[in-house]
């Protein structure tokens, strides 16, 4: 259907794990546990600042697919979890 989007949010995933994290302009994120920023702590489940990474990778998207001009957000606007 040509109405219709895949996000392929795994290829997000992949590039959190090799190239070691992603960058979001004011700052980035990694998938280390507990310091990375990306995951919660339970290891599994982004913070709120990892959703707006997710969050802008559907924007990204649909502004691709829809010829749209969605505004992304700012990770850094949202928390995170970094335990020393």
């Amino acid at each position: 259907d040509d109405n219709l989007l895949l996000v392929d949010v795994n290829a997000l995933f992949a590039e959190l794990n090799v190239n070691g994290g992603i960058d979001y302009g004011t700052g980035s994120v990694k998938a280390d546990f507990a310091t990375g920023g990306f995951f919660s702590l339970d290891g599994i489940h982004p913070t709120a600042r990892g959703y707006s990474i997710v969050a802008n990778k559907i924007i990204e998207d649909i502004n691709a697919g829809f010829t749209a001009n969605v505004y992304k957000v700012d990770p850094g606007n949202y928390p995170t979890v970094f335990l020393k």
